[in-house]
């Protein structure tokens, strides 16, 4: 017979054993395993340095051109409004750009065969509108290029499938992994979102709707970064310098994404994931600059060395 004196310490007996594998279940969900982890970043690693090797990796930019309102031409001759400065020898005059107001045109050279996005071109063609989920791509033998949108400014972006610095390129260098710059930080919502002015290496800062800071100690000491994200469904961007820059890593700074905050705001940066920003590679990029607020006043002893390119 069940007394309430016997359902009372059977109920405790039940809730304890329970708070037990509750305790279990979660130490098992959050145990770090460093082995799988120390593959993953490896794997990582190796993926971007593939992806730097493609032929529309940061390796291959070969030209950046600003455009004006209405129609200008460009190609291999000096006297072109866009002259194309390439390895190899190109038409003189490949073709006409058009930007008029949001929209950019192309119109090829009656003597050149262009594509775009894989078709001739044979007339008047659209390449670059505010609607288009990706610009056309247009192309002359291993050179192809597209047109980017800068703070309402628009701009050839041009590429070489064969650039000799993808050739070159030969990997690189980064501090050894370690498990102690894999940080936990706690994000701190704000009520509302507030603007942040994101320098960048042309000149056009962007303003950024940042939706909290991330807080973490690095031995002992508080810091803060403040990511870029659109949503808190979306990985964090965080762009930062810190006291190795112009030593050991880029002068500029380095970039790093993390995992959004998990059910109790948790993040974790691994600073092991910390890359060059693409101008380490070319000159002709456009990056984003640390703002003063991702300025850490400590040595982060993780993730890529600078970058010299050998050609």
């Amino acid at each position: 017979m069940i007394t309430d004196r016997t359902y009372n310490r059977f109920f405790v007996t039940f809730l304890f054993l329970g708070a037990l594998l509750m305790i279990s279940s979660c130490s098992t969900e959050e145990k770090f395993d460093e082995e799988v982890w120390r593959s993953e970043v490896e794997s990582w690693h190796s993926e971007r340095i593939d992806e730097l090797q493609q032929y529309d990796g940061w390796l291959s930019l070969a030209g950046f051109f600003w455009l004006k309102e209405g129609r200008e031409s460009f190609g291999g001759s000096s006297d072109s409004d866009h002259h194309f400065d390439l390895e190899r020898e190109i038409p003189g005059r490949l073709g006409w750009l058009e930007v008029d107001e949001e929209f950019v045109y192309l119109e090829a050279d009656p003597d050149v065969e262009l594509l775009a996005d894989g078709e001739p071109v044979e007339s008047r063609t659209l390449v670059f509108s505010p609607e288009m989920e990706d610009p056309v791509e247009m192309e002359w033998g291993d050179y192809y290029w597209y047109i980017i949108e800068r703070s309402g400014e628009y701009a050839i972006r041009l590429r070489d499938k064969q650039h000799p610095r993808i050739a070159a390129f030969e990997g690189i260098d980064r501090y050894p992994v370690s498990a102690d710059w894999r940080v936990t930080a706690e994000f701190k919502p704000f009520d509302e979102p507030v603007i942040l002015t994101i320098p960048n290496y042309i000149g056009e800062p962007s303003q950024e709707s940042i939706l909290g800071v991330l807080e973490f100690d690095i031995g002992g000491d508080t810091h803060h970064l403040y990511p870029v994200a659109d949503n808190l469904e979306e990985r964090f961007f965080l762009i930062f310098a810190d006291q190795t820059n112009g030593s050991t890593t880029y002068s500029a700074g380095r970039f790093v994404y993390t995992d959004p905050p998990d059910e109790n705001n948790r993040v974790i940066i691994d600073f092991n994931r910390s890359y060059n920003p693409p101008c380490v590679f070319s000159e002709y990029a456009t990056c984003p600059l640390p703002p003063p607020e991702n300025r850490l006043p400590v040595k982060i002893t993780a993730g890529e060395f600078d970058y010299e390119p050998v050609l």
